[in-house]
């Protein structure tokens, strides 16, 4: 995106101050005066400029930014100011569509080569917002713009009182711009409105008045407000029914003040499209007007600047003279009394306009909009030295900085490329550890590294990107190892603990993209787990929050900052699961690429389903949870915690799970369910959705089970045990002659039962034992009160729950019970039903 921020950034721009009139009859079309020329401000021709040296440069497709003076005003850096704009950048909107799905391509490198919506703008909100620092001169403006409207009482008044100092922006009052700017003046009519002004008369007064001879007509709202053009071509971005993009409507305080106060005098607009009001001749018009403004304003003023600061630069710094003096240059004051000096002067800036520091940097700064990067380049290396023996680090950064882009946009050797990248990173690094800001409370320092490192992922990816780019097919494409994705993915690792977490968590996925760049897709999923996690991070979750119910599509707008951050844990654990579930499958490669995955998997599914049950989605949480539970080998307290949250959604969202998930559903099914909640979910109960059944049916959950066709084995104890068994503690064997009369009585009944048996010893129960091993003997084995019986069967557990004996019942059938006429459903024994052996009553020792 470095070349998006060289096209769209770093590029010319106009100053474009006007009157409340004017801005009115702009609110008509939902655009401020700025932003309507904005829509016009490329020229489709090429345009010749004449750079340093006489050097002819063709300009293809120039762009100007006209901006307001809300535009170039500091704007706060800090966590308080900044985070809500970051957090309405990440948000998701409309038109970003079903993110959540893409994040879950089959193949990874698709979603990385694929820049989403929300973190362009969060990207683009960032750096909007570090503009017009005083180590820069991006923002300095090439031409003023004056506008003022026919129907004001005072135009000519209007334009003097414009054109005052005191009515420029800020970076103007402290000294950090040049207020002698070349001035262009034009007359706004709304042909609607103002349809009884003469339009042409007032121009001749402007005109005739001395200083404002050059002053242009502009006519706008050519359309009335009963048949405005809802179907305007969409020059300025989105179109505003969608409230797609934010424009200088809602980015300014200021701006939103006056934007509430003229809308309350003059009333909302007709219709939420840009553009409404004007008709075809009124683009026609606004058309030639901004290339008139280009054409004959902005590129003859750039062009001068670029000779006179040249001539300046060159007497100052070059030439062997100069190299040699500034080898003894000996550091400027920075001192109580230079800053008193800066405190009466009313400048506010290390180095005002009129130094020769001041001076080299812009000039570096326009030949780098114009694309002159040679000159560029030198003249950086120039103010370098001087900020390096000045020892001031936020302007040696940034002149780093801008070297390593124009190394990178000569294309020099990658051996100097990395130098330079080096030089800027610790120069970066000691800025911002000097600054003394935390994660917690971040710095200026801190924020201007985090969009160094953006311009280092770009730089260090774009020879990968365009390769694969160019490849016929993601799986033909050759994605081996490189130094530069290394360098790329590294640097993200240890950026995103420097900056608060927000800003944290998207170089944690930036890293996660150049290791999948790199073919490591094991740390690409590890790395976006570690962002899903620094997303839970950005927002303190009190333990006794109820859940609230928030978007689950798209397309509804977030209610808080915590359900923003929600969506995008969701995402990131969503690319996760679906890599890991693609690399448990795939048993055909080396057995490196798929140990090790069920555990990072199962913690994977658990903050998934632990997430959507906080975004009010239990009937999406109840499958992850299934999946925990089910593939079991976990510790048996945690596996007990995911029982008793799968229970807990059962019983206090019983509405909400109506129809259980099925067990086979895959994670693309789990959350399109989740990005689309209007798509009805499975019923295997084949109920109505809004009917309560009678009882809430789990498909897929594996309870324990016993082998449905396994054998179930007896043992009993041996004969030497018996006695000892008998005499245990808490059993009174008694006298010797009433075991003898249990043992005749128990022989006779076991003679009546073997009666049918030749030549079989009737077994003692004192005695020798029954010899059931031997084959002569029947199958039918007995044994005595109090003897353990050791079972044994094939019992299955796959959610490793704690299974109490006493919890089961062995039901015994006999061979033939199925000839009989007892009912199935009653247990049998091999012993006569009644039949009741009871222990004999010893007598006590009273």
């Amino acid at each position: 995106m470095i070349h998006e921020w060289c096209a769209q950034t770093a590029i010319p721009s106009v100053l474009a101050l006007a009157t409340d009139k004017v801005q009115s009859s702009c609110l008509r079309n939902n655009l401020t005066f700025a932003e309507l020329l904005g829509g016009f401000g490329r020229l489709e021709s090429t345009v010749p400029f004449r750079s340093a040296n006489n050097l002819t440069l063709n300009l293809h497709g120039l762009r100007t930014r006209f901006v307001s003076k809300e535009d170039l005003d500091l704007r706060p850096t800090g966590r308080a100011p900044m985070r809500p704009l970051l957090l309405r950048a990440l948000a998701p909107r409309p038109e970003d569509g079903d993110f959540i799905s893409r994040a879950m391509r089959d193949h990874p490198l698709e979603a990385v080569l694929t820049l989403e919506p929300w973190y362009t703008r969060f990207r683009k909100e960032l750096i909007d917002a570090l503009r017009c620092q005083e180590h820069e001169m991006f923002d300095y403006p090439a031409q003023l713009l004056i506008a003022v409207s026919t129907a004001d009482e005072n135009p000519i008044g209007a334009l003097q009182e414009l054109s005052h100092p005191h009515a420029l922006p800020g970076p103007f009052q402290t000294g950090h711009y040049d207020p002698n700017l070349s001035k262009m003046f034009v007359l706004v009519h709304d042909s609607c409105r103002d349809s009884d002004v003469d339009a042409e008369r007032v121009l001749r007064e402007v005109c005739a008045t001395p200083g404002f001879n050059t002053a242009k007509l502009l006519i706008i709202n050519g359309l009335p407000e009963e048949s405005c053009n809802r179907e305007q071509e969409k020059l300025w971005g989105a179109a505003g029914e969608d409230g797609a993009d934010d424009l200088a409507l809602t980015r300014h305080a200021d701006m939103q003040e006056v934007v509430s106060r003229l809308l309350g005098e003059a009333g909302p607009p007709p219709c939420p499209v840009r553009g409404c009001c004007l008709s075809p001749e009124d683009i026609s018009g606004l058309r030639d007007f901004t290339a008139l403004v280009i054409q004959q304003g902005v590129i003859p003023s750039m062009e001068r600047r670029i000779a006179t600061l040249n001539q300046i630069v060159g007497k100052a710094r070059r030439g062997v003279r100069n190299t040699i003096r500034s080898l003894f240059r000996a550091p400027k004051e920075d001192g109580s009394t230079t800053l008193t000096n800066l405190v009466q002067t009313n400048v506010k800036v290390r180095y005002p306009h009129h130094r020769i520091e001041s001076q080299m940097r812009l000039l570096a700064d326009t030949a780098f909009i114009v694309g002159d990067y040679d000159l560029a380049i030198s003249t950086y290396k120039l103010a370098r030295e001087d900020y390096r023996n000045d020892r001031t680090l936020m302007h040696l950064s940034g002149a780093n900085e801008m070297v390593y882009i124009c190394a990178f946009a000569l294309g020099l050797p990658k051996r100097d490329l990395e130098t330079a990248r080096q030089n800027a990173s610790e120069v970066h690094l000691r800025h911002a550890e000097e600054s003394g800001g935390s994660p917690a409370v971040p710095t200026l320092a801190m924020r201007l590294q985090s969009r160094f490192m953006f311009w280092v992922y770009d730089i260090c990816t774009k020879e990968t990107v365009a390769a694969l780019k160019a490849a016929p097919s993601l799986e033909e494409a050759d994605v081996s190892p490189s130094e530069a994705c290394t360098i790329a993915a590294d640097s993200m690792v240890r950026a995103s603990g420097r900056d608060e977490t927000l800003i944290g968590a998207v170089f944690m996925e930036l890293a996660a993209d150049a290791f999948a760049l790199n073919g490591q897709h094991r740390k690409r999923a590890l790395h976006l787990t570690l962002a899903g996690n620094l997303y839970h991070a950005c927002v303190p979750r009190p333990k006794d929050a109820t859940p609230q119910p928030t978007y689950a599509a798209p397309t509804a707008d977030p209610a808080t900052f915590a359900a923003a951050m929600n969506l995008h844990a969701v995402r990131c654990y969503a690319a996760v699961a679906s890599r890991y579930a693609v690399s448990m499958e795939d048993k055909s490669n080396s057995p490196e690429s798929s140990a090790g995955w069920g555990c990072i998997q199962d913690q994977v599914h658990l903050t998934l389903a632990r997430d959507l049950v906080g975004m009010a989605r239990p009937e999406i949480a109840l499958h992850y949870y299934l999946r925990l539970v089910g593939r079991g080998g976990q510790k048996s307290d945690m596996q007990e915690r995911f029982l008793k949250d799968l229970l807990r959604i059962c019983r206090t969202q019983e509405s909400d799970v109506l129809a259980a998930i099925p067990s086979t559903a895959t994670d693309e099914d789990l959350l399109s369910m989740f990005c689309d909640p209007s798509a009805e979910a499975s019923n295997p109960n084949g109920k109505a959705a809004g009917a309560p059944p009678a009882t809430l049916e789990i498909e897929g959950l594996p309870l324990p089970l016993v082998q449905g066709d396994a054998k179930v084995e007896f043992e009993f104890a041996e004969d030497d045990d018996l006695l000892s068994i008998l005499n245990r503690g808490d059993v009174d064997v008694g006298e010797e002659k009433q075991w003898a009369a249990l043992q005749k009585e128990l022989n006779e009944d076991i003679a009546e039962a073997l009666r049918t048996a030749e030549d079989t010893a009737v077994p003692s129960i004192l005695g020798s034992r029954f010899p059931r091993s031997r084959a002569s003997q029947p199958k039918v084995q007995w044994g005595a009160l109090f003897e353990p019986v050791a079972i044994k069967f094939t019992f299955f557990n796959p959610m490793d729950i704690p299974v109490r004996v006493s919890d089961l019942q062995l039901i015994a059938e006999p061979p033939g019970a199925a000839d009989t006429d007892s009912r199935p459903d009653e247990p049998m024994s091999s012993f006569d039903p009644g039949y009741s052996f009871h222990a004999p009553a010893f007598p006590t020792d009273e």
